[in-house]
């Protein structure tokens, strides 16, 4: 209430939202309370009614997050609707204290002791509209006075005082204990969140700077680092370029465990014998291909990392002309006359001659062997191949194998089998190629 009477008395235009969590009996008059002191305003004035406990108990989430997720959702929302340039809360400094203790006893690192920000953009809402909390220095003091002295009635929340809560335990609890060891930790903690606040903006314009030199590619489901420049980096950006990574790929993250951190660190230092290491929120961290290390979340094909086959799929491979794996790669068949050496993996040449079967494309059958060029006629495992190559495990089972009868003659991204090499013989090449991101249709 103090919020709106200041964007009215400035002449801010305003759209008014409220969002009824549906989680005590009286929230609904609370509604129409905020809608009559709208109207006589002059302000439009949206509500929606959400069932936050049931929301919470399907999600899995403790009720004061559930609350927050729909609230903020909602707000942003109807900010896209009307164009809105911001969404502005009423987070006062009081607020702040008690996030910065909140994010303290979780273990947060220096972002979260920074606590909640003046403005957020980008923020996990949105790309374009910021969130802005214009009262983020003012204490609740302050702002009881100002409703005083022009005559407002703000409703009190009663639920703001049940301390089964774990912010109004702070609130209630810890706070009047803190004081007791000294009368101005509020002050103490909120002029210490400025100063980490402003030291992150420097380490977080670090943090970004280095990531972009160590991310090879990347999208909503994956990010993938060059290995090595990575495990270079300092101890303290390793540990934010995690973070930001995995706060890349869930968003809805609000607080990252130290220990899922240094899982990830320890991880990036000296891989395990699994080559994987879970973080949280179903993301993992994966060694590929011995250079690389991947953020991904579990069960994910990652089609825009690999090519992958459908499970039990058996595609028929023309000598010429194209066929599709799946959505985003193509195998494509052409004979040349040019005998060229090319670095790309997922293009291979060989002498049509030698072939003793249809092509085809499946994926690995158990026990299988394979002839790898350069190894002088010799076969090994393709486990063994694949973990000679570093391949991840989870890419194994769905790899494409190119296959002339039953035999093996190329792995996609590796190696051609030695008998179909091409030779100072061969009269005609063949040249075959998986191509990425390939558009359907």
């Amino acid at each position: 209430m103090c919020l709106l009477d200041l964007l009215h008395r400035c002449g801010v235009q305003t759209v008014a939202a409220h969002l009824d969590h549906s989680l005590r009996p009286e929230s609904a008059s609370e509604a129409v309370f905020v809608a009559n002191k709208c109207q006589e305003y002059g302000i439009p004035f949206i509500s929606q009614q959400v069932d936050v406990a049931e929301y919470s108990k399907q999600k899995s989430l403790a009720i004061e997050e559930g609350a927050r997720v729909l609230r903020y959702e909602f707000l942003f929302t109807q900010a896209q609707k009307h164009e809105a340039q911001a969404v502005l809360v009423a987070h006062h400094a009081d607020d702040q204290v008690e996030t910065v203790l909140m994010h303290l006893m979780r273990g947060s690192g220096l972002s979260g002791l920074a606590g909640m920000r003046m403005k957020l953009l980008p923020n996990p809402w949105s790309n374009k509209i910021p969130l802005v909390r214009p009262l983020l220095h003012t204490w609740r003091e302050e702002i009881i006075k100002y409703c005083l002295d022009r005559n407002l009635e703000p409703v009190q929340d009663l639920s703001n005082l049940d301390t089964r809560y774990y912010r109004n335990r702070i609130r209630h609890d810890l706070i009047p204990l803190l004081q007791t060891y000294n009368p101005l930790i509020k002050e103490r903690l909120q002029k210490t969140s400025e100063v980490i606040d402003l030291e992150d903006d420097l380490l977080q314009s670090l943090t970004e700077k280095s990531f972009n030199e160590v991310v090879l590619q990347k999208n909503e489901k994956f990010i993938e680092f060059d290995r090595k420049g990575l495990k270079d980096l300092h101890p303290a950006l390793m540990r934010r370029i995690l973070r930001h990574a995995i706060y890349m790929l869930n968003q809805s993250l609000r607080d990252i465990e130290f220990d899922a951190i240094e899982r990830g660190v320890d991880f990036i230092r000296q891989q395990n014998r699994s080559n994987q290491e879970v973080l949280c929120s179903g993301l993992s961290i994966f060694c590929s291909f011995h250079d690389r290390l991947v953020i991904a979340f579990d069960g994910d094909p990652l089609l825009d990392l690999w090519p992958q086959l459908d499970s039990n799929a058996t595609l028929s491979i023309p000598v010429q002309g194209e066929t599709r794996i799946n959505d985003k790669w193509i195998v494509r068949t052409a004979f040349t006359p040019i005998r060229k050496a090319t670095k790309d993996p997922y293009t291979c040449q060989m002498d049509p001659e030698s072939l003793k079967g249809e092509l085809t494309i499946d994926s690995v059958r158990a026990g299988e062997r394979f002839m790898p060029f350069g190894m002088n006629g010799k076969s090994m495992k393709m486990g063994d191949f694949w973990t000679n190559a570093g391949l991840p495990a989870r890419a194994r089972k769905n790899w494409p194998l190119l296959r002339s009868g039953d035999q093996i003659i190329w792995v996609p991204g590796f190696r051609i089998a030695d008998n179909v090499r091409v030779t100072k013989n061969t009269r005609q090449i063949l040249q075959i190629e998986v191509l990425k991101n390939y558009p359907a249709g």
